[in-house]
């Protein structure tokens, strides 16, 4: 009975281990994912403290995620908005209150260094397997290059319109003077 009861328990043990190892698999195939994205992936914990941080998020910010993991995300990461630079962080909160929100138009994030990027994305809550919102993940990417490209669609725009609008005024002036006679009757030719 010994001997069945000790081969019994060598083999729950081995199955504990190969649930371990497949469930440290599966750990490790989630962190490469999001530590793979190319949009910066910042979580929080309920408390406001970071608990991840990838590659992307340490280039677009400049800070390093070993600077960055187990601090509150308001010691080092900033967004703003606006002439002013308001911090702008209601879409964390939001998510952190349980609804997914999408950062506001303008929004700027600030660098390490001071500078800060054009940012855009959302955020969203993380809950547990009760439904309990746990923290919150936040996605943003560097949004520089499109934001740069609408400002010079609106100036190509402006200033196209406003070209063709000079030549098209006189030319609707002159045709008016025409039908209005004017200058004299018109002949057909």
């Amino acid at each position: 009975e010994v001997g069945t009861l000790g081969q019994s328990f060598n083999h729950m043990i081995d199955r504990v281990r190969d649930a371990q190892k497949n469930l440290e698999d599966a750990r490790k195939k989630s962190d490469a994912i999001l530590l793979g994205i190319g949009d910066g992936v910042m979580a929080i914990d309920a408390r406001g403290k970071v608990i991840l941080f990838n590659k992307a998020a340490e280039k677009i910010s400049r800070y390093a995620a070993s600077m960055v993991i187990g601090t509150p995300y308001k010691k080092y990461i900033q967004f703003v908005k606006g002439e002013n630079n308001t911090v702008e962080d209601g879409f964390i909160q939001q998510a952190l209150g349980g609804a997914i929100a999408v950062m506001p138009e303008g929004v700027s994030l600030v660098r390490k260094d001071g500078t800060l990027v054009s940012v855009a994305d959302s955020s969203a809550p993380i809950m547990d397997a009760e439904g309990k919102i746990v923290g919150a993940v936040v996605v943003f990417r560097d949004v520089t290059h499109e934001r740069e490209v609408d400002r010079l669609k609106s100036e190509f725009v402006s200033v196209a319109s406003h070209q063709l609008r000079t030549p098209l005024t006189a030319i609707r002036w002159n045709l008016e003077d025409l039908q209005s006679e004017e200058m004299g009757a018109l002949s057909q030719e």
